[in-house]
This record gives C-alpha cells, structure tokens and sequence, in this order.
C-alpha cells in the first residue's frame, strides 16, 4: 500500500503541471494561463511566484505522505536513534 501513496503523492505533481498546459491551450483562467502570459511578456517575479506556488503545493503533497506512513505501517517511526 505505500508504494501506492508514494506515486499518488509523485502524480499530484504531474496534475498540478498537467493542468497548468490545459489552462494555457484552452485558455482558462488559472495559474497556468497567469503563468504562460507572465512568460509572454517576461515578468520574471511573476514567473518565480507561480513556480514557487507549485513547487510548494508538490513538496507539501508529499510531506503529509511521508507523515502519513507511521499510521499505515506501524513498523515506520521517526523518532530519533542513539548510537
């Protein structure tokens, strides 16, 4: 059952820039279509924001996984060994 989390954690990823193509090509109003126009006309902090938005939502996607595992598997802990 991990390996199954792990790539729904990977294929959220592959949504959020999946959507962000559809939003551009037919023109929907989202961050890919902010994203493609702010690449348009080369508004480079707008670029680093949007970029950094997906960036975030990915690695906290798989954060939430990875402490989600000790509640599936109880042979997974993070605590600290000594040695």
């Amino acid at each position: 059952m991990l390996p199954s989390l792990t790539g729904l954690a990977i294929t959220i990823g592959f949504i959020v820039t999946g959507s962000a193509v559809t939003e551009n090509y037919f023109n929907y109003n989202g961050l890919g279509l902010t994203l493609g126009t702010a690449i348009g006309v080369f508004d480079y902090f707008m670029m680093y924001g949007i970029i950094t938005i997906m960036v975030m939502s990915i690695a906290l996607a798989t954060f939430v996984m990875e402490m989600i595992y000790p509640l599936l598997d109880p042979r997974i802990s993070y605590r600290a060994q000594r040695g």
